[in-house]
């Protein structure tokens, strides 16, 4: 199966302990694992009853712990041991840590039930993300990501049935058919079209069956995900609920803030124009003061003016007088 959805041979040479400190005790995983293959590739396979959300930024983060622990354990075999490797000629070399020692990590994610975001894709069940470059450039980046939405193959999966026998089914579909169907059509086609791969595996299947024991304990541990499944949706559901409610009162909070500050810079604006008012008010009670000062000054000059003119006739009078007496005494 992983070798049909990387699109290479693979050949599994051990399964790794799972060491991850990701994740919380309540989880939508049914199944989580992680194999070594024969070229050291890291591949984590991962079946999900319900998607989770934020699929790819949750993937990222376990895609990177992924490769840090690759790192680590590959760092601290060459840096224990000392290892001494065979180059070939006579005598031994020390072989120091390189990055090229550090292979492809893969993060293969099924899910019975997608999120939204896989179901704006109707027509597409097998999601592939690796780094590419926008130059063409090609570096080997290691990280690379497969999002299966089995809900959305089994739509597929439904055409296949009104299909003739004779038309052929691929290993992919198969594969997946394998994983999200129990439809006898489809068992038997995919047997018809595969026996070597999944006879084998549908015998183990009708074995565990008949054991009685084995498959009440395997439903109880169903129903025991389902109710770890069912919780963790409430919870999320709730902190969705919570965080949106929060946003809300955020943005309540932010638009009563903001009228404070349009009224606040209202109410400075009011003021900025009782000032300007005052101030021409101000003004204006000064201009009619110079306008008092002037007319009271004129009024002085005035009365001056009165007086000089005044002074002047006095001055005439006298004038005339003495002229008047002169020329009496000249006769």
């Amino acid at each position: 199966m992983i070798s049909v959805l990387i699109g290479q041979d693979v050949k599994i040479v051990q399964i790794l302990p799972n060491e991850s400190h990701l994740g919380a005790d309540y989880t939508l995983v049914i199944m989580d694992i992680i194999v070594e293959t024969a070229d050291g590739s890291v591949v984590n396979v991962e079946v999900q009853k319900i998607g989770y959300n934020f699929p790819g930024e949750r993937a990222a983060c376990y895609n990177a712990d992924l490769l840090l622990r690759q790192y680590q354990r590959i760092r601290k075999e060459y840096s224990e041991s000392d290892t001494l490797e065979k180059s070939g000629k006579s005598g031994e070399k020390k072989v120091k840590f390189s990055y090229k020692y550090i292979r492809p990590v893969y993060t293969i994610v099924f899910m019975e039930t997608s999120t939204e975001d896989f179901q704006r894709f109707p027509e597409d069940y097998v999601h592939t993300f690796c780094p590419v470059s926008d130059t063409g450039l090609k570096l080997n980046l290691l990280q690379n990501y497969i999002f299966v939405p089995l809900d959305i193959f089994r739509k597929h999966l439904d055409a296949v049935l009104y299909l003739p026998d004779d038309c052929l089914i691929t290993e992919r579909e198969a594969w997946l058919a394998f994983l999200s169907s129990d439809d006898p059509k489809i068992i038997l086609r995919i047997l018809d079209q595969f026996p070597g791969i999944f006879r084998p595996l549908y015998d183990r299947i009708c074995t565990m069956c008949r054991n009685t024991k084995e498959m009440i304990y395997m439903f109880s541990e169903e129903l025991s995900i389902l109710d770890k499944n069912t919780v963790m949706m409430m919870i999320e559901e709730q902190q969705e609920t919570i965080e949106q409610q929060k946003k809300e009162l955020l943005q309540k909070e932010e638009a009563i803030e903001q009228q404070k500050k349009e009224l606040s810079q209202k109410e400075e604006a009011i003021e900025h124009q009782k000032q300007e008012l005052s101030q021409k008010e101000e003004a204006i009670e000064h201009q009619k003061q110079e306008l008092s000062q002037k007319e009271e000054a004129i009024e002085h000059q005035k009365q001056e003016l009165s007086q000089k003119e005044e002074t002047i006739d006095m001055q005439k009078q006298e004038i005339e007088l003495l002229l008047k007496e002169l020329a009496e005494a000249r006769k």
